[in-house]
């Protein structure tokens, strides 16, 4: 559907472009139309790894990533389309070109940001990790998460807990929790042990919101004082998880605890970045007007 949004944008520009009766402006949007066809054969090109991975949804990576390159370059038709004649039809192209400069900006932002959270480190001492769970091959973490879980290590200090929570999917055959404890107790069992590094499952949460309140809960129940707890993503998650861990923090601030959170983000897999990096920029845009509008 994007895909062909994307598409139906170029045909408004090429008939907005054809009422100008300009043969000169056809030749220029035949020229920008050819040119746009590049990034979306290389947006297919960064992407084709994955569907060749096996990947069950390599083919939705692929096409997301191929509908941001059309989207994206919609700006050369509109660098086009500026030049017909009508202060009307200029007015309204230029606000798309202002649009699209906002959105660009927007995502510069945003990809700095992810970049940041890769080598971050905790500006305070923590009480507590806490690991996000993601997508399971079989009983054991997938690439994404096991970049999650190693990052964790990296963040623990001694006798600091490390909380891993997710719940167990329809598709899976075992929870997220369970087979990240399983991994670190196998990749890292050596380091946990020397630093006391206690692993906590938390094996019912089904969202972002529910992985921190329960894995609060579980915190508490040990007897843990929180105060300042780490929690750890892949990069592209760690803006929409810094809005969540916000909402959480309030919720908590009201019945009586004052648990301060800290996001931290975790190396994508260089094959699933651009679909990735597409999917939670639209997303963080859409809980971002969603917050502007409450």
């Amino acid at each position: 559907m994007a895909l062909a949004g994307a598409e139906l944008g170029w045909v408004a520009l090429w008939l907005l472009v054809s009422s100008a009766h300009s043969e000169l402006l056809s030749a220029a949007f035949e020229v920008a139309y050819g040119a746009h066809l590049l990034p979306l054969i290389a947006g297919a090109a960064v992407s084709a790894p994955l569907v060749r991975s096996g990947d069950r949804r390599g083919w939705v990576h692929l096409l997301t990533v191929v509908a941001a390159a059309d989207f994206a370059s919609l700006v050369l038709g509109l660098c086009v389309a500026v030049w017909v004649p009508g202060w009307l039809w200029r007015s309204a192209v230029l606000l798309a070109l202002c649009a699209w400069l906002a959105v660009a900006a927007w995502s510069v932002i945003f990809v700095r940001r992810i970049s940041a959270s890769r080598t971050a480190l905790p500006s305070r001492p923590v009480d507590a990790v806490v690991v996000l769970g993601c997508g399971l091959v079989g009983r054991w973490p997938g690439p994404m998460l096991c970049r999650r879980l190693d990052r964790a290590i990296q963040l623990s200090s001694p006798d600091v807990p490390v909380v891993v929570s997710g719940g167990q999917g329809a598709d899976e055959l075992t929870s997220e929790g369970q087979a990240m404890a399983d991994y670190l107790h196998s990749t890292h069992g050596e380091h946990l042990r020397r630093h006391h590094n206690q692993v906590l499952v938390e094996d019912r949460a089904t969202n972002t919101r529910e992985n921190l309140r329960h894995s609060l809960e579980i915190l508490r129940e040990h007897g843990l004082a929180i105060r300042e707890v780490a929690v750890v993503t892949s990069d592209f998650h760690v803006q929409r998880t810094e809005m969540t861990t916000d909402v959480v923090a309030g919720l908590d601030r009201e019945n009586g605890g004052n648990v301060r959170f800290s996001v931290f983000g975790a190396y994508t897999p260089p094959v699933a970045r651009p679909a990735a990096h597409v999917r939670e920029f639209v997303a963080y845009v859409l809980w971002t007007l969603r917050g502007l509008k409450s």
